[in-house]
């Protein structure tokens, strides 16, 4: 029997994923915690998901099923958080799985560290899934804020961390966006008094055709820059403690989004948010501590030409190998 008692609530959205719902469902259903409420948010499904909610949530008293208009992931995200009840919160896409440990892990780490959030790592084949003793790393608030900009061992993910749900107090994820993660995260970690990173796959995320992160390259993508400033006005004064680091990390936004755009099919559209893009992430300073050889290697095709980056990128993506770790 587990020693602890919190309720924790799992805020799953849910939009047209009748083919992968039950397999996300299931692996809650039997997790090893068995304190948790599982708030299933129905954002106006249009296929048989919003059914299939409804049939499970007779099956079990610990589920609560909502149907609302289409708003997008964000407002579902919010409605959840203003219906959940647990001291702790947690957000699984209803697309993933998770370990049937992973609440267990997570709300342990979060009580023996004094922990307002809590994160494991990702994997994107179920087989990876490791409930295994792993190394954990713990950062104040500070600390925690700096491994989020150098893109270190605090990831931008919503999904696949444990909250203290007052964290969450005057903090919506903003509605509209196909970034939301990146502009709320950091607002979570910053509150938090401590942040447990633990070296534990135990989050599969599916990558499949037709999500959020899987669409064509459009001008919506570029919001995506916007971070790093909204970021400067949030710490106010405090951003000299992260001068490097926010530098580092308004290349490494622009970086991620640049890579987007030269590896989507439409890349050919979008010709002078490419140039624009290329001279933003080589006006980096060159003395930044955080710029890699990797980093400057980049750099270096990125200024010979575009295209050659392009193809670079393109490789690297249909090479790239499944169940690896990602942050």
């Amino acid at each position: 029997m587990n020693k602890y008692s919190s309720l924790i609530s799992i805020i799953v959205p849910v939009y047209n994923v009748e083919k992968y719902l039950l397999p996300c469902i299931n692996s809650i259903l039997q997790q090893t915690y068995p304190h948790f409420e599982l708030l299933l948010v129905d954002d106006g499904s249009t296929d048989h998901s919003g059914e299939i909610c409804d049939r499970v949530g007779k099956t079990d008293p610990r589920i609560s099923v909502y149907h609302k208009s289409n708003g997008g992931l964000s407002d579902a995200r919010n409605y959840g958080v203003k219906y959940a009840q647990g001291e702790y919160l947690t957000f699984i896409d209803s697309d993933d799985t998770v370990s049937l440990k992973f609440l267990e892990i997570l709300l342990t780490n979060a009580k023996l560290n004094e922990a307002d959030v809590v994160q494991c790592t990702f994997t994107l084949s179920e087989e990876k899934l490791n409930t295994g003793s792993q190394k954990s790393y713990s950062y104040d608030r500070v600390e925690s804020l700096k491994q989020f900009l150098i893109m270190g061992r605090v990831y931008m993910a919503a999904c696949g961390k444990l909250y203290k749900r007052e964290l969450f107090k005057n903090i919506l994820f903003p509605y509209g966006k196909i970034n939301e993660d990146n502009f709320t995260v950091y607002k979570l970690v910053y509150r938090s008094t401590r942040t447990v990173c633990i070296d534990q796959s135990l989050y599969w995320h599916r990558m499949r055709e037709g999500s959020i992160m899987h669409t064509a390259f459009s001008l919506k993508n570029m919001e995506l820059l916007n971070v790093g400033s909204e970021i400067r006005d949030f710490l106010s004064d405090e951003q000299s403690l992260f001068k490097n680091e926010l530098e580092y990390f308004e290349y490494r936004t622009t970086l991620g989004v640049l890579n987007y755009l030269v590896s989507s099919q439409n890349y050919q559209q979008y010709i002078s948010q490419m140039l624009y893009l290329r001279d933003r992430a080589l006006s980096v300073d060159k003395k930044n501590p955080f710029l890699s050889t990797k980093n400057r290697f980049t750099n270096i095709l990125i200024f010979m030409n575009p295209y050659i980056y392009r193809l670079l990128i393109k490789l690297y993506k249909e090479r790239k190998s499944h169940g690896v770790k990602i942050r």
